[in-house]
């Protein structure tokens, strides 16, 4: 697949990923009222798994803060929209 036709269909697979990450935030607030409780970092690990997204870590990474011994605040530096969705799932909506 050459570059130009590659970009005429990465609008559309855009615009349905955004649709269907709406939709999945939708029926996360439709499920609510029956008291269903459903975590943003839930959602957001999904909306990720449909993207294949995955994770790994380098030679010199480190286990991050355990917050049951101590208070920690995550300071998070957003470069682009999908920060949000990725830190959620990294975080598991904390």
């Amino acid at each position: 697949m050459d570059r130009r036709q590659s970009s005429w269909l990465s609008a559309p697979l855009f615009l349905s990923y955004l649709a269907y990450v709406q939709a999945a935030c939708a029926a996360n607030l439709a499920v609510m009222p029956l008291g269903l409780a459903v975590t943003h970092g839930l959602v957001a690990q999904h909306v990720l798994s449909v993207v294949r997204t995955r994770w790994s870590t380098s030679k010199k990474s480190q286990l991050v803060l355990d917050d049951t011994k101590q208070p920690v605040v995550f300071l998070c530096n957003h470069r682009s929209w999908g920060d949000f969705i990725i830190d959620a799932a990294l975080f598991y909506g904390a």
